[in-house]
C-alpha cells in the first residue's frame, strides 16, 4: 500500500530534482577541474622553487671552490660531483613541465 503512494511522488521528485541533481553534477565536475589544475599549478611551482634553490646553492658551493684552489685533484672531483644537482634537478624539473613525447630529445 505504501508503494502505490509512493510512486506518484517518486515521479515527481524525479522530474523535480533531476534538473538540479545535473546543475549540482556538472558544477561539481567544474570544480574537481579547477582543483586538478590548482594542484597541478602547486606541483610545479614546488618544484621549480626547489630546484632553483638547489642550483643556487650548488653555484654559491662551486665559486668557493674555484676560488680557492687549494688541492686542484681533488677539489676538480668535488666540483664534478657538485654538477650532478643541478643537472638532475634540471632535467627533473623539465620532465614535470614539459608534455611528454614520443621521440627521445637526446637521442
Amino acid at each position: 500500500r505504501r508503494t502505490e503512494i509512493d510512486a506518484p511522488l517518486r515521479s515527481f521528485s524525479l522530474v523535480i530534482f533531476s534538473p538540479f541533481e545535473r546543475q549540482i553534477e556538472s558544477s561539481a565536475n567544474e570544480i574537481e577541474v579547477q582543483v586538478e589544475k590548482q594542484r597541478d599549478l602547486t606541483i610545479v611551482n614546488i618544484a621549480g622553487t626547489f630546484t632553483l634553490l638547489s642550483c643556487l646553492i650548488t653555484m654559491f658551493h662551486m665559486t668557493a671552490h674555484l676560488r680557492k684552489m687549494n688541492q686542484p685533484f681533488v677539489q676538480r672531483k668535488v666540483i664534478a660531483i657538485l654538477w650532478m644537482s643541478p643537472v638532475y634537478g634540471l632535467t627533473s624539473f623539465l620532465s614535470l613541465v614539459l608534455p611528454p613525447s614520443g621521440e627521445p630529445i637526446l637521442g
